[in-house]
């Protein structure tokens, strides 16, 4: 998302592409819109409030922690021959781990990140599945890996993430919050 917005109060908002800074403020060309209608500013409140509740806080000590691993990986990258690749992708297996450890409540699985992105952009409109999947990817980029593939008995079966956003949507189905309408998915009584 790359608009900025600031809401000052219930009943005032400005949307633009401008950042908060001296020079957006006085020598870039931006574009944005003043917005006093309290329904309109209720709603953009409401957009980025769950927008912001797809990611989660992340310490300061976790992403020291995440800077000193990206920097030893670095470090282990450029030396020479003495560093086998297999240690390099034990390391970058580590990292993958912190980061997936960042991306939701403590414990907090893949299943259920992708549960509630789905609610999300189902509250902003109803989803065809092929609509769905680049907008989660888009969000989601790390955890929708496209060198993954589903492989049964050595038939191809898609995109092992694909899957996993399936597996989710059908939970959320079984559980009455999302359904399928002519092709489109819903938020059931407007969760």
């Amino acid at each position: 998302m790359h608009a900025k917005v600031y809401i000052a109060d219930t009943h005032t908002a400005i949307v633009t592409s401008g950042n908060l800074t001296y020079g957006s403020l006085n020598h870039n060309y931006e574009y944005g819109f003043h917005i006093s209608d309290s329904a309109t500013v209720s709603r953009i409140a409401t957009d980025i409030q769950g927008y912001a509740d797809l990611g989660t806080i992340v310490s300061h000590d976790a992403i020291e922690n995440l800077a000193t691993l990206s920097e030893t990986l670095r470090e282990k990258q450029t030396q020479t021959l003495d560093f086998a690749p297999t240690d390099l992708l034990e390391e970058i297996e580590h990292i993958r781990d912190s980061l997936m450890r960042l991306r939701g409540s403590y414990g907090e699985t893949t299943h259920s990140i992708f549960e509630r992105t789905i609610i999300y952009l189902l509250s902003i409109r109803p989803l065809a599945t092929h609509v769905m999947h680049p907008l989660i990817r888009d969000i989601h980029p790390d955890l929708c890996d496209a060198s993954m593939e589903r492989i049964i008995d050595g038939v191809h079966f898609g995109k092992t993430w694909k899957h996993r956003v399936r597996a989710a949507q059908q939970h959320l189905k079984d559980k009455g919050t999302i359904d399928l309408i002519e092709g489109y998915w819903h938020l059931v009584n407007g969760e």
